[in-house]
């Protein structure tokens, strides 16, 4: 897994909650941030949209990879 440019992140829709989408969830990196953090794009309306982090606070990445898989049970 490598970083990748934010603009091709996933944004295509996993979650409906209301009138509110969500993409599925992915680590993301901005310089602005101390570490990786773990977000999924968020859209409302062509003027409400973003990346939404955990927590529920907007976040404007850089750069994104998926999520490593979970480990398998021993």
């Amino acid at each position: 897994m490598e970083w990748q440019p934010i603009e091709t992140a996933p944004k295509g829709v996993v979650l409906k909650d209301g009138m509110h989408n969500y993409g599925p969830r992915v680590l993301v990196w901005s310089n602005s941030f101390a570490e990786p953090m773990r977000a999924r794009w968020w859209f409302a309306t062509e003027e409400q949209s973003n990346f939404i982090a955990d927590g529920g606070y907007a976040v404007f990445p850089s750069h994104w990879m998926p999520l490593p898989p979970p480990p398998e049970h021993v």
